[in-house]
């Protein structure tokens, strides 16, 4: 026995010492720290991980909790299940998702590293109850998991207490996610926890999982898993792969410094890390962001030197340019600011070197991506040029306009126009949390028209949720507003029209308000399930605005669907329609009708993202009084008032009269007798004549 425990012991050394050397370049930026500042170095690493769907975690269960035979680890009861049992299980977090607020985090909501398949009844009974032992007269027990009062010192209230094979486990998911998420230490909300970055946990708190972490050490189980998630989110557990951090940072090593291997003698830049990538938030054209590198150097002969490369664009910009010797040596690393300034809509890299100081270079990517920011809208100017029947449209221009598109229309007969609608399909993302009801936890209330098939929306607190609309928050109204809408026709009358359901909750209230131009106009009593309502109201004006409100701050919340708001309008007779004009800031129209009032309006168009329609300018081409007079050998012909008066001078010959439109339609034939006079009402127009056989003339009828 003595033996095979100094051979078992062997191998479990071995086991570590491999990953320890395997993954000591992962832990560079660790290297020389202890206590806080070694807690802080590594959850700039594990922080940086890609993060995952929760809907999507039995996928990766597969990968990270499977047994033989397609059965599930379950570290929380002894009940088999398999794979395809899945909905009979839960996804539990190790550590309670009530203690930072659940998915309005969601990195941490769905990191696998403390998410664990269980047991549906231990996850119920566990809720979420601190970690602790257990007294004699457990509430839930099953053999693996149980519940009921604590019998630890500095806690007397209920606790969960894992099997001991998994109390090391548990202890080691703690430690990381109060490591990798330390940012959250401001609403930690947890009778294990404090409110600060070190050492978070209360005294009895860090005593009981320093035990289970010694009494129950890393396990291949543990090293196997660590591998599986690190495959999925790229990152690890710093507490498997070292589990003698836990003893630098809260342990009894807190005085000394943590090496993954062997103390550090040459001078080395360990703080960023070689190839490491740095990635800028997206954010829009001719907007900037700046995100802080953490600067860090051991043994150093001099300080470092700072220096952006292969920066096609000079999008990337340095704060600083150097970092001394005694600033690139503190423990907490030195923070230097690198501004992303883009101009245009693309994905740009460069590369950031740190150099000097004795020490090999180290280069790292920048990322960033700029967006395209919706474009503005022109405003239409009031024709120029009128001549004949042509006239001048102009416009302002906007900023990186590509071209623009003109409607030029006269108003038909009253149709029941849509004035506006939006179906909210641009809102696609979701959350899979069992709490958010399919709402995302962004709120994109000042990016609407990047989201929306229609712009100048405006509102607060607006969220994705699956193709359609979440307004407001627990403890904020939120609203939503139309553009400005020309709604004076018809008397002013007009309908609206929606489908929306209330946020389901205890508490929820279920009134909205619609609201025109901030007048209260109609209460709207919601159900749990979407509803179409529509209501009509007769105080439409040329400048109306319809909001759909929550009628309170406080637990108000509520979805939106298919808003669509209706009118008797003219119907538009297009002269133009979405016609491109090319870059230009004019467009000259021919062939348009006097008396006759027209509309126009101009939208712009960058990169495919079309702006609204400008204002519309309406015109009329009027008519002029005129008179013409022509006197010929043999004719006379007078012009007035819209009729023509012909006379025949031939004392013999009669005389062909005809009248053809601009376009040689046939407008009139007559023949007119020796010493006679005929006359001829026409619309207001131009004409072409023909007199005789090869006499033409061109005239304009006008009132």
């Amino acid at each position: 026995m003595r033996k095979l425990f100094f051979c078992f012991l062997f191998l479990l050394i071995s086991i570590f010492s491999f990953y320890a050397e395997s993954y000591s370049a992962y832990y560079l930026s660790a290297e020389g720290l202890s206590r806080e500042h070694l807690k802080t170095a590594l959850q700039r690493r594990a922080s940086k991980h890609q993060f995952l769907l929760y809907d999507e975690l039995w996928n990766y269960f597969q990968q990270t909790d499977a047994l033989d035979n397609n059965r599930v680890l379950d570290r929380y009861s002894s009940t088999e299940y398999v794979f395809s049992q899945s909905s009979q299980m839960d996804r539990e977090h190790a550590f309670p998702k009530s203690w930072w607020g659940g998915a309005t985090f969601y990195p941490v909501y769905s990191d696998l590293h403390h998410l664990y398949p269980s047991d549906r009844s231990a996850n119920i009974a566990k809720s979420n109850n601190p970690l602790g032992k257990v007294s004699t007269n457990p509430s839930f027990s099953n053999g693996v998991s149980q519940v009921g009062p604590s019998v630890i010192s500095g806690y007397s209230g209920t606790v969960f207490e894992p099997a001991d094979e998994y109390k090391g486990d548990f202890a080691r998911a703690y430690f990381y996610v109060v490591t990798a998420y330390e940012q959250l230490f401001g609403i930690w909300d947890s009778p294990m926890l404090d409110n600060n970055t070190y050492p978070v946990f209360k005294t009895w708190a860090i005593d009981l999982l320093l035990e289970w972490h010694t009494n129950d050490p890393v396990s291949q189980l543990e090293i196997d898993r660590n591998e599986q998630v690190y495959l999925v989110q790229q990152n690890r557990n710093p507490f498997i792969d070292y589990p003698q951090l836990v003893d630098y940072i809260w342990g009894n090593k807190q005085q000394d410094v943590f090496y993954t291997s062997s103390v550090i003698t040459e001078p080395t830049i360990v703080s960023p890390w070689q190839d490491d990538t740095i990635q800028f938030p997206a954010i829009f054209e001719d907007d900037e962001i700046e995100e802080t590198v953490y600067i860090r150097g051991l043994n150093l002969s001099e300080g470092l030197s700072l220096s952006i490369t292969d920066d096609a664009n000079s999008y990337f910009s340095l704060a600083e340019t150097t970092v001394s010797k005694t600033n690139a040596e503190q423990p907490n690393a030195y923070p230097i600011k690198i501004k992303f300034s883009p101009t245009e809509v693309k994905e740009a890299t460069a590369i950031l070197t740190i150099s000097g100081g004795g020490a090999t270079p180290v280069s790292v990517v920048l990322s960033g991506t700029s967006l395209n920011r919706a474009v503005a809208k022109p405003e239409a100017q009031p024709i120029s040029n009128v001549e004949n029947n042509a006239a001048t449209l102009s416009w302002t221009g906007v900023y990186k306009a590509t071209n623009y598109f003109v409607d030029v229309y006269k108003n038909g007969l009253p149709k029941n126009t849509t004035v506006i609608s939006e179906d909210f399909e641009g809102f696609y993302k979701t959350s899979f949390a069992s709490n958010s009801q399919g709402a995302h936890s962004s709120d994109v209330s000042d990016s609407l028209d990047y989201f929306m098939s229609t712009k100048e929306w405006a509102g607060d607190k607006i969220y994705h949720a699956n193709k359609t609309a979440k307004l407001g928050t627990a403890s904020a109204k939120g609203y939503i507003t139309t553009p400005v809408l020309d709604l004076s026709h018809n008397n002013g009358n007009y309908t609206v029209k929606f489908d929306a359901k209330l946020w389901v909750g205890a508490s929820e209230k279920t009134t909205i308000l619609i609201l025109h131009n901030n007048v209260q106009v109609q209460e709207v009593t919601l159900t749990s399930d979407f509803q179409p309502f529509e209501f009509n109201f007769s105080n439409g004006t040329k400048e109306s605005k319809i909001t759909l409100t929550a009628k309170i701050a406080s637990n108000n919340r509520f979805f939106l669907d298919n808003i669509r708001i209706e009118q008797l309008q003219p119907e538009p007779i297009f002269v133009k329609e979405n016609f491109d004009v090319g870059d230009v800031l004019f467009y000259d129209l021919y062939d348009l009708e006097y008396d006759t009032e027209y509309f126009y309006r101009v939208r712009a168009n960058k990169e495919g993202d079309i702006s609204a329609n400008s204002n519309t300018v309406s015109f009329t081409l009027p008519f002029v009084n005129s008179v013409l007079e022509i006197n010929y050998a043999k004719y006379d012909l007078f012009v007035q008032d819209g009729v023509i008066y012909f006379t025949n001078l031939e004392n013999e010959a009669k005389l062909d009269f005809a009248i053809f439109s601009q376009i040689g339609k046939t407008i009139l034939q007559d023949i007119v007798l020796p010493n006679q006079s005929s006359s001829y009402a026409l619309s207001p127009g131009f004409y072409i004549l023909k007199i005789g056989k090869e006499h033409f003339v061109k005239i304009m009828v006008s009132k």
